[in-house]
């Protein structure tokens, strides 16, 4: 009997703790992102945010953010990081390629490797088409 394995892309965000572990020393990019929205007015979006690691420290020196991500368990982690805060976040469940929000933001960014999750032509154009 031969089964077939099949990676999903995703499954390296099955574990948010370990992910935390592994990609939280990297702060050069957040460093940049707050530089950029320092100039920056209204509600701020995180797409593909994982557990929060750009978002929340962007949400600690007052800017108002939402954090998109598909992976509902990367989103628990974010969300449990933010309980019982005054940090402006709204976390979103939502696919970044169909992104339907309800608001306008001067300031979208995604970082990472979020990039590499989006395989097709298709869903490049769909994120980057919002």
């Amino acid at each position: 009997m031969n089964e077939k394995l099949e990676l999903v892309n995703s499954d390296e965000y099955d574990d948010p703790i370990l992910y935390d572990l592994e990609n939280n020393a990297y702060i050069e990019d957040v460093k940049l992102l707050r530089k950029w929205a320092a100039d920056t007015e209204g509600v701020i979006i995180d797409l593909a945010c994982g557990t929060g690691r750009a978002t929340i420290p962007l949400a600690r020196v007052g800017h108002n953010m939402i954090g998109v991500d598909l992976h509902s368990g990367m989103l628990h982690e974010a969300k449990q990081k933010t309980t019982n805060t005054s940090l402006q976040v709204e976390w979103i469940e939502q696919d970044c390629t169909k992104l339907d929000l309800g608001v306008k933001s001067d300031f979208i960014f995604s970082i990472g490797n979020s990039f590499q999750h989006f395989l097709t032509n298709v869903a490049q154009d769909n994120l980057f088409c919002l």
